[in-house]
């Protein structure tokens, strides 16, 4: 079983009212090259492992030089203490959650240059973090997509990459639903 945790990093000056922002750590091999089947638990393990680090802690100082050199970034949200991203800024690859509710998924892919979730090769994840659709997205919202479930994960230099199932089925329909204040 792979087990995995996070450390954040809190930096002063990367607060955003509500989040906090900052360098991740993971306890994910640096070099697991071999997919692990499966899909779900793991998962959801690593997305709500993040745990805060002072700056002013005393930290062995190869464990520091890891956190640097993965280039892992996290924001987490104050209010719940739950992760609502986490970016590798050495490949673009990012997890966002998608909404602020218990059930609600999360977007994963590589982003556009402003980081966002703009191309073809974007995925949503449902929040049982097996079913999937992935495909065109254009800044968050789904263009064009194909149902598929998370066959297997791996931790590559600390940061959770996914890999679908090669079957693919369209989605006949997307509902979108939308609530206005006045």
């Amino acid at each position: 079983m792979l087990l995995c945790s996070v450390v954040l990093l809190t930096l002063a000056g990367n607060s955003h009212g509500t989040s906090d922002e900052g360098l991740a750590f993971t306890s994910c091999s640096a070099n697991d090259f071999k997919w692990t089947k499966g899909s779900g638990p793991p998962l959801k393990s690593w997305l709500k492992s993040v745990v805060h680090v002072f700056p002013d802690s005393p930290y062995d100082p190869v464990i520091l030089k890891r956190i640097e050199e993965q280039k892992i970034w996290a924001t987490i949200d104050r209010k719940s203490g739950s992760v609502t991203e986490i970016r590798n800024h050495k490949t673009g690859l990012k997890w966002k959650k998608f909404g602020s509710g218990e059930h609600d998924g999360w977007l994963y892919g590589k982003t556009d240059s402003n980081g966002e979730f703009t191309g073809t090769e974007i995925t949503y994840i449902y929040d049982n973090l097996a079913s999937v659709i992935h495909g065109k997205f254009d800044n968050g919202v789904l263009v064009a997509g194909r149902a598929s479930k998370i066959a297997g994960f791996r931790c590559l230099n600390g940061f959770m990459r996914i890999q679908l199932s090669r079957k693919l089925s369209k989605v006949r329909s997307v509902s979108v639903f939308c609530c206005c204040l006045a």
